[in-house]
């Protein structure tokens, strides 16, 4: 029996969420699952669906109470007659739980990376937002997690019941993120089109340019570490709105040549090779891709400690866990890092076993099968 899944995602900008969703789509039994796409239309996350041969139905979710959009994606779900309605993103949650309030509605799956209460918009706004979410979660039948955190967010806060929540955690491609993967050519090419010597320590930082990222933070803590290693540079990568402000924190600081925005790139496996060290500032997080990523190619990593991140990384172990918010401690971290490659090279070789062990995408995939395998795929009110 072959089950007809319809994934649904906002691809307002592809993400974890996207490349979450683009792992699971490639690693499906083909032979076992009928395969569909409805998002935003445009973008990389478009191509790569079309690029495996799957079918995309562009539905707008540019805006959040868009009535046609919502009638057009019910109006697929009823024409295709899906088993299963797999969503992610607020948007994409909540125009499928208005588009399955039909008779004999299918299966309706939503996976939870951050839930509307993280939000950072007005408060008024966020009430209204929480009251929808609230309500429409009535028609969903399962929800996948990423954490233990945000397990116990919808427990607690939202009152779903434990039976209609699993945690999946996000996985990545072990084979593909790997020390031993690295190509010297490759890394070589990163850092000359960045100007970085072979003498420079290059730490990064990878994501959108917004509050949640807590990058600020990280800039603050330069002065510190350049004041011991003035041979460090800083490289940001991502675009966002935060971007303006972030480069005249750095001029304030007179870290212009210091501090290096690369924006947007898609080959952040080969950024990560060239890097001698990932920082994660970040202020709120659901379970970052980029850690993992960072983790299997056995690289050190400072991170905040918060919900999301504590599950992956053991502070002292598979890496350094700070405060958010704590430039000091993020400067003091770097530097224990940069004095220290034994300590390095043993919290690298922690992570990418850990990654092996707990985050590899094929666990991922097949805890993912198994819940679809699950679906009483007879149509049900």
């Amino acid at each position: 029996m072959t089950h007809k899944i319809l994934y649904v995602i906002d691809n307002l900008e592809f993400g974890g969420g996207e490349r979450g969703f683009l792992q699971i789509i490639k690693g499906l039994n083909k032979k076992k699952f009928s395969i569909n796409v409805a998002a935003n239309p445009g973008g990389l996350f478009e191509k790569k669906v079309c690029d495996i041969g799957i079918p995309f139905y562009p539905i707008s979710f540019e805006n959040r109470f868009n009535l046609s959009s919502i009638r057009n994606l019910r109006n697929l779900i009823k024409a295709k007659n899906f088993d299963i309605i797999h969503s992610q993103g607020a948007r994409a949650d909540f125009f499928c739980r208005i588009s399955v309030l039909m008779k004999n509605k299918p299966y309706l799956i939503s996976t939870v990376q951050m839930p509307v209460d993280g939000f950072n918009i007005a408060i008024i706004r966020k009430r209204i937002y929480q009251l929808i979410d609230r309500f429409s979660e009535k028609t969903v039948d399962c929800f996948i997690v990423v954490s233990d955190a945000l397990a116990n967010t919808l427990k607690m806060e939202h009152n779903i019941g434990e039976e209609k929540i699993r945690k999946i955690y996000n996985g990545i491609e072990t084979n593909i993120y790997s020390s031993e993967k690295n190509n010297d050519g490759i890394t070589k090419k990163i850092r000359n089109s960045f100007n970085i010597s072979d003498n420079d320590f290059l730490i990064g930082s990878i994501g959108r340019l917004c509050w949640q990222k807590g990058f600020e933070y990280l800039i603050r803590s330069v002065p510190d570490v350049l004041s011991k290693y003035p041979n460090v540079k800083i490289l940001l990568v991502g675009e966002g709105p935060l971007k303006n402000t972030i480069k005249d924190l750095t001029k304030t600081l007179n870290l212009e040549k210091k501090v290096i925005f690369a924006g947007f790139r898609n080959d952040v496996k080969n950024i990560l090779s060239a890097l001698d060290m990932l920082v994660v500032p970040s202020l709120v997080e659901g379970f970052p891709m980029i850690i993992l990523e960072a983790m299997a190619m056995e690289k050190p990593i400072v991170a905040s400690k918060i919900k999301g991140i504590i599950e992956q990384l053991e502070d002292g172990k598979e890496g350094i866990l700070i405060p958010a918010k704590d430039h000091n401690s993020i400067s003091n971290s770097i530097c224990k890092i940069i004095e220290n490659n034994q300590f390095a090279e043993k919290i690298g070789r922690a992570a990418r076993e850990k990654v092996e062990k707990l985050f590899a995408v094929e666990t991922m995939i097949r805890k993912t099968e198994g819940i679809y395998l699950a679906v009483n795929t007879q149509k049900h009110v």
